[in-house]
């Protein structure tokens, strides 16, 4: 049985702009072979985490913010200072 050979039961994939950023430029063309691609890649990882009973976690570039005396330290995204999540406040890196 193919589900018990493999003990691996987690699958996370850290920072995946990154690895499409380097290969692609932000032409229309080029993002639209970068979708393409990252719902490719996404299906694969979903047929295993079906096939093998894994838990797949992708994250986009996540930081973890020290908080200073003064609360935020000015970090910003237009208007969003930042975002929560699980209790944890996540600043956009």
């Amino acid at each position: 049985n193919s589900r018990n050979r493999f003990p691996l039961k987690l699958i996370v994939l850290d920072s995946v702009a990154a690895l499409f950023r380097s290969e692609f430029d932000n032409t229309p063309s080029d993002l639209r072979k970068r979708a393409s691609l990252f719902f490719k890649i996404s299906g694969k990882l979903k047929q295993l985490a079906n096939k093998f009973g894994l838990a797949v976690v992708i994250t986009n570039q996540v930081t973890d913010f020290v908080e200073s005396s003064d609360g935020l330290s000015g970090l910003r995204i237009g208007n969003l200072r930042y975002m929560c999540s699980s209790g944890r406040r996540v600043v956009p890196a």
